[in-house]
């Protein structure tokens, strides 16, 4: 018998179904939406683009063909988010702001959609609890604030779970499909889509079973497009997969670390002052959460969450064996599909019902210390991303060829910000000034070091050092041009196994 047949019988998922929001409960996701807009929106050009964003500015300051061109050769990821922001870009512009605004905006549409899950599984109180969590958390806001697709990755993974869930009410074909292009645009988002798309189908086909509603329409319905999409998806995904995201395994640390690293960035995000300290207290507010989870919730609750929970854990287990048995891209960006899960799962502990003054004063611990990390992030420039801009406007522009030694991603990153920027000629050229750039620090969170010995260039003299958190100028000038072969430049630079050598021309 079809799905449609039956659409008035709902699956077994407890939660408020479709009642009307209470005015209070509009004001307050109003205020949380608001709160959300406010933290992520007025900084959005506080910082200069890092390697990987100024990648993206690459990619859409071109031609729609370029975009669709240079995919294959730049990215580990599908289309979708590059041609959004190519369309956005033509209203909003590539500066900082504007590439990002795109992913504010996906950060920002994030919370009513929190909000709207954590309603229809459990209740009001839950769904606002959830759409807090969501619009301070330090994660979300600074990969709100990346021109990278991981805010469009979040929010579309959470509207394929609030899909399920209104499918899980009532499995109409409508429901069904809707789910299945949700999940497929997800995936044309990121690849790592996958990892909740797959437990989200099982769940569902299971569930369908159960009530003897799992038919050729409903399968055709449920996995036609996201069928569809991955087969469409799959020739890229294979040329993509050559090596290019090996820095993750071989740079990252181990993976044990990396996934202790996971639950302790979902919580208070990449860069901290005291970040152990945090961490810890991070960790026991989300621990109190499952506490109350476990005793202070009903029945109907504890089964309420039992899909997202499974869906999240789920997605875990599925990207450590692929990291075992087949190529292991596991960091917390990649794991992010499973954070609307979770948050739910600790929206849950902390607004349930009998959660009491102890929910309520866990809650706004985890709000003050998320708020602080936010807050830390902004104010202190060791926090930020690696300063191109300021480096390039430390150089200044150009007034006759110049070498320019730095990193091996310098020719992209400071693409955005300087002109004239080209691989310096393999055969050397005559030049009057060498500069240095070093950004070269270990971590987000920490200072860059001092380079404590500068090295010789013949015939030059340093005539500037500039020295902040985040870059270190160094500019070497002659009297007369000299000619410099590359591996004389080269032995400038503090770091020689990533260097890379440039020329800049007025």
């Amino acid at each position: 018998m079809a799905v449609a047949t039956r659409s008035r019988t709902r699956l077994p998922v407890p939660g408020r179904g479709g009642q009307a929001p209470a005015v209070p409960a509009r004001g307050a996701l109003a205020a949380i939406v608001l709160l959300g807009v406010v933290i992520r929106f007025p900084t959005l050009g506080q910082q200069s683009f890092w390697f990987d964003e100024a990648v993206t500015h690459g990619i859409v300051a071109h031609g729609l063909g370029h975009v669709i061109s240079s995919i294959p050769r730049t990215e580990s990821t599908p289309p979708l988010y590059y041609v959004l922001v190519w369309l956005w870009s033509r209203v909003f512009g590539l500066s900082e702001a504007g590439l990002r605004s795109f992913s504010a905006l996906c950060g920002t549409l994030l919370i009513p959609v929190m909000w709207s899950l954590g309603r229809r599984l459990v209740s009001e109180r839950v769904g606002l609890v959830a759409a807090l969590l969501t619009a301070i958390n330090p994660f979300l806001v600074w990969y709100s604030q990346e021109a990278r697709s991981y805010a469009l990755l979040t929010l579309l993974c959470a509207a394929t779970l609030l899909a399920l869930v209104h499918v899980l009410e009532s499995p109409t074909r409508r429901r069904l499909l809707a789910w299945s292009l949700l999940c497929a645009l997800a995936l044309c988002a990121h690849y790592f889509a996958a990892i909740v798309i797959v437990p989200e189908a099982v769940w569902l086909l299971v569930a369908l079973r159960r009530q003897g509603r799992l038919d050729g329409t409903s399968l055709l319905l449920s996995l036609g497009p996201i069928a569809l999409m991955a087969a469409a998806l799959a020739p890229l995904a294979i040329h993509q997969n050559d090596g290019r995201a090996n820095y993750i395994a071989l740079y990252s640390g181990s993976l044990p670390y990396r996934l202790a690293q996971f639950i302790k960035q979902d919580i208070v995000g990449s860069a901290q002052p005291i970040k152990i300290v945090l961490s810890l207290i991070g960790c026991l507010l989300v621990a109190l959460a499952g506490w109350l989870l476990l005793w202070r919730t009903s029945r109907r609750e504890r089964s309420a969450v039992a899909m997202p929970l499974a869906v999240a854990l789920a997605g875990v287990v599925l990207t450590v064996l692929t990291a075992v048995l087949v190529t292991d891209y596991v960091n917390t960006r990649n794991l992010l599909p499973t954070w609307p899960a979770l948050a739910v799962v600790v929206g849950t502990g902390f607004g349930a019902a009998r959660a009491g003054r102890l929910g309520l004063v866990g809650l706004a611990a985890l709000s003050a210390l998320s708020v602080g990390c936010i807050t830390s992030v902004i104010v202190v420039p060791g926090y930020h991303r690696d300063d191109w801009r300021g480096a390039a406007r430390a150089l200044g522009p150009a007034t006759a060829p110049r070498a320019i030694v730095s990193d091996v991603v310098a020719n992209d990153s400071l693409a955005p910000y300087a002109r004239g920027v080209s691989l310096y000629p393999p055969a050397g050229m005559p030049i009057r000034e060498a500069d240095v750039i070093w950004l070269d620090r270990h971590a987000l969170d920490s200072p860059l070091p001092p380079v404590s010995t500068l090295p010789a260039l013949p015939g030059f003299t340093i005539s500037q050092r500039i020295k902040t958190d985040s870059y270190i100028v160094i500019r070497y000038r002659s009297p007369a041009p000299r000619f410099e072969p590359p591996p004389a430049l080269m032995q400038l630079y503090p770091n020689r196994f990533s260097v890379m050598a440039l020329v800049q021309r007025p």
